[in-house]
């Protein structure tokens, strides 16, 4: 008996085992950036700014005030850390750290506790190589203590957090060799300096990182951390890898989230709500293209990914944020030193999207407001010489972009049949077709008929806000069941051609609407031979392949 399969639907998917829950803008809705100060340079001031932070506590300037910590160079041979702290139209104050080898003292990270004190961790050249260095400032200036750790080998840390006890994790790895981490090492300092613990991952554990090892972190209430960072898989692959931890540094979760082929994801900033749910913010990087993205990742209480998406341009200095109701506000400098800001609800829904040319934005900050971004833009006139200038932006719902209900779904050409692309979209007032990523002309309508041309095609979907690109929907004349049938004893027999380094599942169905995998592969490029065995008495069986991007 042959068996006449239902057509194949193999979409284009954004990551492996996880569904596209979001779907970002590409065009420009209204920002309203105020102007809050411009600060002229002094001769000393910082002139590569790495983070910010706001000085939220009592006592603190009105909308709070800006701490930035950044690089300073000594007669252009050696680097110290810079930190500055900027209100109502000045610099209050600006202290700078120079380690015992008088050398290259670099920061990379930046908190705040609830008192107004700052926490600055970066390099700093000691006996045995790079150590962390922590310096404690006060919210006047004043310099608290300072904490160094060595390892007797080369120690960077990569990111800082402030617990619920007060107490200071400090995050990083230890004598990177090739693409692997070792020694990856939490520190944990009490509020007056003291150092607490010391938490070496086990071997397997600091493994899984790539060479830079946990590049954010966060601590709960309960004593317990997580660490984010990016993991190797495949020699092709960086992969977003969290882990959590408990109070005596022991693994006690992981969660693993894969984006497409060779898609390299760096983690820049991870938070966490008092519910136990959290968010992993990443730049990206296509390894053949070079073409850089941000990959936001949501997580439920237990680790597991909620929805994850790109936003289709290069992003740095990023950071998140969730606020009281769920949503989740993301921050970043995009491609033009613009700023670039991103609001989701809890499902994945994008709320707003706003990108505003304020112009060399370097340092990036959430203000007082959950939903507000102080961002510090310095531009340098000569060396030591930076005029600083701050902005204050309002991220709110304004339900102004389209959103797109249901994006176009790709399938396979069968020959004689040419099935029509559709897109379900609210707010929307116009519609334009793409075929692998150029506009398609006369293609203006919620449908759109290939015409029998393979081809990754796309949707843009627009009103006077601005407007929003669906996920791409692949039409593919490649991918081929054939030879499909029963034989005497009841099993299926097929064969498969596909395109080559792609991976394909298929799958199999019983009412054509619950689909079971039971073969997953990366096409060899040569036919496949698949069999398949129902169970006795099973009256119907169909069949399909669905690709991997």
């Amino acid at each position: 008996m042959k068996l006449k399969l239902p057509p194949l639907n193999p979409p284009r998917r954004y990551m492996s085992s996880l569904s596209l829950a979001l779907v970002l803008g590409t065009g420009t809705a209204f920002a309203a950036s105020t102007l809050i100060q411009t600060v002229p340079g002094t001769g000393d001031g910082i002139e590569q700014p790495v983070a910010a932070a706001i000085d939220t506590s009592a006592g603190a300037a009105s909308g709070g005030a800006l701490v930035v910590t950044g690089i300073s160079h000594v007669l252009g041979q050696a680097s110290n850390f810079s930190t500055a702290k900027y209100a109502g139209g000045k610099q209050l104050w600006i202290k700078s750290y120079n380690g015992p080898s008088s050398s290259f003292d670099q920061p990379r990270a930046i908190a705040l506790d609830a008192a107004g004190n700052i926490y600055v961790t970066g390099t700093s050249r000691g006996t045995n190589g790079n150590d962390y260095a922590t310096v404690k400032y006060g919210p006047n200036g004043d310099e608290l203590w300072t904490a160094r750790y060595d390892a007797e080998v080369d120690d960077v840390p990569t990111a800082i957090c402030v617990g619920a006890d007060g107490a200071i994790y400090i995050t990083g790895y230890s004598n990177s060799e090739g693409f692997v981490a070792k020694g990856i090492t939490t520190v944990k300092y009490s509020a007056d300096g003291t150092q607490l613990a010391v938490f070496p991952l086990p071997d397997a554990e600091a493994g899984f990182f790539d060479a830079d090892g946990p590049a954010a972190i966060a601590a709960d209430t309960t004593g317990n951390f997580l660490l984010a960072g990016a993991s190797a898989r495949l020699q092709e692959q960086f992969d977003l890898l969290v882990l959590r931890l408990d109070a005596k540094g022991g693994v006690i979760g992981e969660s693993r989230v894969g984006g497409p082929p060779q898609f390299q994801i760096l983690p820049k900033s991870l938070t966490w709500a008092p519910d136990g749910t959290f968010a992993v913010l990443s730049s990206g990087e296509v390894e053949a293209t070079g073409e850089a993205d941000l990959f936001v990742t949501r997580f439920n209480a237990a680790g597991q990914s909620l929805w994850s998406g790109r936003a289709g341009q290069a992003v740095t200095g990023a950071g998140a944020r969730l606020d009281p109701e769920g949503n989740l506000l993301v921050i970043g400098t995009a491609d033009e030193k613009d700023l670039l800001t991103l609001k989701f609800n809890p499902e994945g829904t994008l709320l707003i999207r706003t990108d505003e040319p304020l112009g060399n934005a370097l340092a990036l900050a959430f203000g007082v407001a959950s939903d507000e971004v102080i961002t510090a833009t310095v531009q340098p006139l000569s060396a030591g010489i930076a005029t600083l200038a701050t902005y204050r932006t309002p991220v709110t719902t304004l339900d102004s972009l389209p959103q797109i209900i249901v994006p176009p779904e790709g399938y396979s050409l069968i020959p004689g049949v040419n099935r029509a692309l559709t897109v379900q979209a609210s707010s929307a007032a116009s519609y334009q077709w793409l075929l692998n990523g150029t506009p398609i002309a006369g293609a203006t309508g919620v449908t759109y008929l290939p015409a029998g041309v393979a081809g990754d095609y796309s949707v843009q979907v627009g009103n006077s806000f601005g407007t929003v690109l669906s996920p791409l929907a692949r039409v593919s004349a490649d991918d081929v069941i054939y030879a499909a049938g029963f034989l005497k004893d009841g099993s299926f027999h097929a064969l498969f051609s596909g395109e080559p380094t792609r991976v394909y599942e298929l799958q199999s169905s019983d009412d054509l609407t619950v689909w079971i995998t039971f073969f997953t592969q990366r096409y060899p490029g040569t036919a496949w031979t698949i069999a398949d065995q129902p169970p006795v008495a099973t009256p119907h069986r169909y069949y399909r392949a669905r690709r991997f991007l």
